[in-house]
């Protein structure tokens, strides 16, 4: 009996949804519409940076109005590395990689060397001034590092290193992570 009920479960048709579904499709659409349209003035430099990025992701137009609007605040953003957090800087360095690295490329090279500089001895991020250890900085820190790595920049791998002992470290037992580790 055991064996007949585990075969029936494994002989069903496994469904998921892709890129291509239409369900994913239109969910894309309603928000490409939504974002070309949105007043974004009250997103900061990182927030317009990710409508950009999203806008472009969607397939959109890098002349697309959003877009450009959105490059032009995230090359002011990404130079502001040394500000209280690293959110907006590196979500704006990250629009900068994925939509123009070339024409970005001293923009993104600012951001990489400040987010380097922030980056604490044991691996991660924080706020600046130091208050505390701070994981959601940190899985930002990295995402930039991801991203300027894979448009070839020079990202030092003892960075990396240190960013992930840091995460091994403080991961819990159920294997996720706190906001601010103990």
């Amino acid at each position: 009996c055991l064996l007949a009920l585990l075969g029936t479960g494994l002989t069903g048709e496994a469904r998921g949804y892709t890129l291509e579904s239409p369900e994913v499709k239109a969910m894309v659409n309603k928000a490409v519409a939504y974002l070309g349209s949105a007043r974004t003035s009250n997103f900061g430099e990182g927030g317009r940076a990710l409508v950009a990025l999203a806008l472009y992701k969607a397939g959109e137009s890098k002349s697309h109005p959003k877009i450009q609007s959105g490059l032009a605040d995230a090359r002011k953003g990404a130079a502001k590395i040394g500000d209280f957090s690293i959110y907006n800087a590196t979500i704006s360095c990250i629009a900068l990689c994925e939509i123009d690295p070339k024409g970005s490329a001293a923009e993104i090279d600012v951001t990489l060397q400040g987010l380097l500089k922030r980056q604490r001895p044991n691996g991660c991020w924080g706020y600046n001034p130091h208050t505390a250890d701070d994981n959601s900085q940190t899985q930002y820190g990295l995402l930039c590092l991801w991203s300027c790595f894979h448009k070839g920049f020079d990202v030092p791998a003892d960075a990396v290193e240190r960013a992930a002992n840091w995460l091994i470290r403080t991961q819990d037992v159920g294997g996720g992570f706190t906001y601010m580790p103990a």
